[in-house]
């Protein structure tokens, strides 16, 4: 009898993976990868973003706060003892995904970043436990206790901490329309993304004088409220975190912070931003990293005059103002608190041009918007008018401000 043709091995009788809403392949002992980001063999972090945030660190530090990059690496980097025979025929390199993450982390550094290496935090996790979950892209409690402690190795110096409890509260099943998706091209179920839940309490007896907080701004991947990563910090680190997460969205939780009241009235004394390796921060050109180093400086030069210009709409006369490239436009709504405001620029020869600022689903909404004066005219701007959901009654502030 002539040989059966030999099939790819599954566990769970999975068929047409690349025809799943998130195109996936099946790995060894029921992992799944996603086509885009996991089998990506690159990541997006160009030179100009890195000197981005470059600056922004820089910034930062002037203002007193250490701000520390948390670049998160991909389910395959993280976890490639589990990538099948599926994942050549992509084109995946582990040795060359890794290097590469290894050159962001490089060139980060040598912009004066301070970072954490997650992929090697990550490989050091217990054995035998994964740090993602098999049929779901996000991190399990096991992933984010490892994380933390990449974290918290760089928070040792300062006061004495406090002390911090983690207990077992029972296991949960998440919800996870990753697993759903997948199953609809598998014959048997397959296992539920099912983790232990934790809580974390601070233990007395209080100290005198306990560390300075720690402000965490990222993604789904740490700020998801079914899993424990705020907690397993405080416990590694003996300090206070508080968690700001938009999903699939960094720049926009790291925007949410920096201009909210609490970072303008009181700079934290260490800012962590978790950034997941696939994402392309640079997706909305300069405007968002500009934003973010002008709120970072919060260094306003000048108030300007504020007029009505119709419903929802001010004016604001820029012809006598200084227009360098260094400066930016602060709107600030005060008491309404808009999800986007549209800059309309005019020259002195009437030519107009309208620049948005939109906020991201799920981003707290501060009602502050940055926007900088570049790529204009030679000649100058006349002035601009601004459209956003304002109260006629409590005309918005304008400011220029540093960058």
């Amino acid at each position: 009898m002539a040989p059966a043709p030999l099939a790819a091995q599954t566990l769970y009788g999975c068929r047409d993976l690349s025809a799943a809403p998130t195109p996936s392949v099946e790995g060894r002992q029921g992992v799944f990868f996603r086509v885009d980001p996991d089998l990506l063999t690159y990541n997006r972090f160009s030179d100009e973003v890195v000197t981005a945030i470059g600056t922004l660190s820089h910034i930062l530090a002037e203002r007193g706060t250490t701000f520390i990059v948390v670049p998160v690496p991909t389910k395959a980097l993280a976890m490639p003892q589990y990538l099948g025979p599926d994942s050549v025929a992509y084109g995946y390199d582990p040795a060359l995904a890794l290097a590469i993450y290894q050159d962001t982390l490089a060139r980060l550094r040598a912009a004066g970043v301070k970072t954490v290496d997650a992929r090697r935090a990550l490989s050091t996790a217990v054995s035998g436990e994964s740090v993602f979950f098999g049929a779901d892209p996000r991190l399990t409690n096991t992933g984010l206790f490892a994380l933390a402690s990449g974290i918290a190795d760089q928070l040792r110096d300062g006061p004495a901490p406090a002390e911090y409890r983690t207990d077992p509260t029972g296991t949960t099943i998440l919800p996870s329309l990753d697993r759903l998706h997948l199953q609809m091209h598998c014959l048997t179920s397959l296992p539920e993304v099912t983790t232990m839940g934790f809580k974390t309490t601070r233990q007395p007896p209080e100290v005198t004088e306990s560390a300075a907080p720690v402000i965490v701004a990222g993604t789904e991947m740490t700020g998801d409220p079914a899993l424990n990563f705020a907690g397993f910090l405080s416990e590694l680190s003996g300090r206070e975190v508080t968690m700001g997460s938009v999903p699939h969205d960094p720049v926009a939780a790291l925007s949410a912070y920096l201009t909210s009241d609490a970072f303008r009235q009181t700079p934290p004394d260490t800012l962590v931003w978790e950034v997941p390796v696939w994402l392309n921060l640079g997706l909305h050109g300069d405007q968002p990293f500009r934003e973010l180093v002008a709120a970072a400086r919060n260094d306003c030069v000048a108030d300007l005059a504020v007029a009505p210009a119709g419903e929802n709409r001010i004016t604001v006369d820029l012809s006598g103002q200084p227009q360098e490239p260094a400066l930016n436009l602060l709107f600030d709504t005060r008491a309404t608190l808009p999800a986007r405001a549209e800059f309309h620029f005019f020259s002195k020869t009437g030519q107009e041009r309208t620049r948005p600022v939109v906020r991201a689903e799920g981003q707290p909404l501060t009602g502050r918007f940055y926007m900088p004066l570049t790529g204009l005219w030679p000649d100058g701007i006349a002035h601009v008018e601004i459209e956003a959901e304002v109260d006629p009654d409590d005309l918005p502030r304008v400011s220029l401000c540093r960058g």
